[in-house]
């Protein structure tokens, strides 16, 4: 008898297995402004010069600070509904993440285009936690939001491909969404402005 349990499984069997823990041990996104990093690469999830044509590239690129390439790589995430799966929109663009074709074949483009509803390319379920990373999965091919060979390179191809939990299939969400709570919390550990008082205006 052998000690491995998987021993004579498909490859197919492992990964329902694989994706279905996975799933339970998800904690959903709220809705809001996002930078998507790469686990592998720690580069970002990037609309190439923040073009609103269909068909631009999503790409990884060096995180931006306060350059013009800032608004490329922030992404307004949104629930569809009552569904468990979402919508991904460029902040500056305003072109949602689509996969091209819809097609299920390892090395799909990942790429802008404008939204349209009830359209499966551009929805997409995003599974996992801060911990272990998130995949983002398409709903129409199931295939996963995946950086090229976890490549550090600007311009690495974004893609789509067959999950096998590897780190440049895994990201991370990091908000750009503050509340007023947030805000004041933030002045307020800040000796600069630990002072300040919010205007009637601010509702704070």
């Amino acid at each position: 008898m052998t000690g491995d349990i998987n021993a004579g499984r498909s490859g197919d069997y492992l990964y329902v297995i694989w994706r279905t823990a996975e799933y339970n041990n998800t904690t959903p996104l709220p809705n809001g402004i996002y930078v998507i990093t790469n686990k592998a690469s720690k580069t970002v999830v990037d609309l190439a010069g923040g073009n609103r044509e269909n068909g631009t590239r999503i790409q990884g690129w060096s995180k931006a600070t306060a350059t013009e390439n800032f608004f490329n790589q922030n992404w307004y995430i949104q629930k569809v509904g009552n569904e468990r799966y979402y919508v991904i929109r460029n902040i500056k663009s305003g072109t949602c993440m689509d996969i091209e074709g819809a097609k299920t074949e390892d090395g799909t483009k990942v790429h802008g285009w404008q939204g349209i509803d009830g359209v499966r390319s551009q929805y997409w379920y995003i599974e996992g936690n801060e911990h272990t990373g998130y995949s983002i999965v398409n709903i129409e091919t199931q295939t996963v939001l995946d950086l090229f060979g976890g490549n550090t390179a600007d311009g690495t191809s974004i893609l789509g491909y067959r999950s096998w939990g590897g780190a440049n299939q895994l990201w991370s969400f990091e908000s750009r969404t503050l509340s007023a709570k947030k805000v004041e919390d933030l002045l307020k550990a800040n000796p600069y402005t630990k002072d300040f008082r919010s205007y009637n205006s601010d509702r704070m």
